[in-house]
């Protein structure tokens, strides 16, 4: 059983408290810029609906990859590292990253904030082993979020597929990079 105690931290135990975090966090060679970094897998995108990142496949108690407040996202890139495929058209098949507020994991903070329904399979390149593309303000599929203000408070990262009923994932796998100050 886990719980979010007063204090905001996510608490666990047993089996729940062994799984360890799906991303990790670094900070470049400038001192200032920040990257985390996570893999998904297309059975982590089984849905409309924004799921926390590591929550689908198994885990009862996910710690989710945090952002934390006052973070300014710079840009998101998304590297194919096993090529996605759709038992509908991979084209059309979308990818959106937002947030969750991280204080009770369930409010919206922005669900499409860093990538929108307009993150296709084909502006990703899902098909295709090896391809990244980059989100920054201005391109297709970006975000309001992406350099955009800096985020109110902690916020948990979610994954949904919009157009999971018509187009759903079967394979593929991604990293995914979000860099901020």
């Amino acid at each position: 059983m886990s719980w979010l105690n007063d204090d905001g931290l996510f608490v666990t135990f047993g089996n729940e408290k062994s799984r360890p975090s799906q991303g990790g966090s670094v900070t470049a060679a400038d001192g200032a810029t920040k990257l985390i970094e996570f893999d998904v897998a297309y059975d982590e995108v089984v849905s409309a609906t924004p799921a926390i990142v590591g929550s689908v496949v198994g885990d009862v108690a996910p710690k989710g990859i945090i952002l934390p407040e006052g973070a300014l996202i710079e840009k998101v890139d998304v590297l194919v590292t096993t090529a996605w495929t759709s038992s509908g058209t991979i084209g059309s098949a979308t990818f959106v990253l937002g947030t969750k507020e991280a204080g009770d994991r369930s409010t919206e903070a922005d669900h499409d904030g860093m990538l929108t329904s307009s993150a296709t399979g084909t502006v990703l390149g899902l098909a295709t082993a090896g391809t990244l593309t980059e989100f920054v303000q201005g391109t297709t599929g970006h975000g309001a979020d992406v350099g955009g203000s800096a985020l109110a408070e902690n916020q948990v990262v979610v994954l949904s597929n919009s157009a999971h009923s018509s187009h759903p994932y079967t394979a593929g796998a991604a990293r995914v990079r979000i860099w901020y100050r």
